[in-house]
């Protein structure tokens, strides 16, 4: 089963390598922390489980085209699946 991001307009924040192993995603606890420092936290329930050696990443921002609300994804090379994410304060 493949993930989904929201419909509407897209904008890459952030673009880098993830630091260590990706292990996938897990829940609201799971931290992606890039290389460079910057950390951001699993802000949806989704698992899915992958096995990659420090992959590229992204963060977009997309508002959506219904209610113009703001949701922050990230994406990581090699993987299909995106989840919602926010800063995390680590």
């Amino acid at each position: 089963m493949t993930h989904k991001k929201a419909e509407g307009i897209e904008t890459t924040i952030y673009e880098g390598k993830l630091a260590g192993i990706f292990r996938g995603f897990r829940n609201h606890d799971t931290i992606f922390k890039f290389l460079e420092g910057t950390s951001w936290r699993q802000d949806e329930y989704f698992f899915e489980y992958h096995f990659l050696d420090s992959p590229k990443a992204r963060i977009t921002k997309i508002i959506t085209n219904n209610d113009h609300k703001e949701i922050l994804y990230i994406e990581i090379d090699g993987v299909m699946s995106a989840v919602q994410v926010k800063a995390a304060y680590v």
